[in-house]
């Protein structure tokens, strides 16, 4: 499927330069949301590492001291 644009054409697959805007990184209006994600991303992994280390440590009391 084509379509005419201006004086040429272009098939509809083709990425126009267009569809990538939203995706742009010059813009630094998100620079703040994207500090809050990696923040959010830390806190996660943090407080699922501690509670595989707790239960890893709950485990180990259990077998080798009871």
């Amino acid at each position: 499927e084509r379509r005419d644009i201006g004086d040429r054409e272009r098939d509809l697959d083709e990425p126009d330069e267009d569809d990538f805007d939203e995706f742009d990184d010059d813009d630094d209006d998100d620079d703040g949301d994207r500090l809050i994600d990696v923040f959010v991303l830390c806190v996660y992994l943090l407080t699922s590492n501690a509670r595989l280390i707790l239960d890893k440590t709950r485990q180990f009391i259990k077998t080798h001291l009871t």
